[in-house]
């Protein structure tokens, strides 16, 4: 039991969806949409993965995706497209240069 409740998210700042501990320095408007597209993304790979046969469901998954840490490596505007998401409900204009963990995906571009 000790053990199960080791690996749980205990507080609000354990929890991946909660805060953005990549990248503090975002703007309130803009974390919000984050949490907003990291929630559907996760939600996308969660259904998706779901679909497959529970021995192959990496592998399938890579095969038509490409890996799990590569959809969350990309700029948000592109995993949405690959993974099919419709994102009018996220300002994606907010996030056009931002990944999953909120950080810049053009170089030499510091603008918050």
């Amino acid at each position: 039991m000790a053990l199960r409740n080791k690996n749980q998210p205990t507080s609000e700042a354990d929890n991946p969806l909660s805060t953005n501990e990549h990248s503090p320095n975002l703007k309130p408007a803009t974390a919000k949409e984050l949490l907003a597209a990291r929630a559907m993304i996760d939600g996308k790979i969660r259904e998706v993965m779901a679909s497959f046969p529970e021995a192959k469901k990496n592998s399938l998954f890579r095969f038509r995706f490409g890996s799990v840490e590569a959809i969350k490596a990309m700029p948000i505007a592109m995993a949405f497209k690959k993974l099919g998401i419709n994102g009018c409900t996220v300002k994606i204009a907010l996030l056009a240069d931002r990944d999953y963990y909120g950080n810049d995906t053009q170089p030499g571009n510091d603008v918050i």
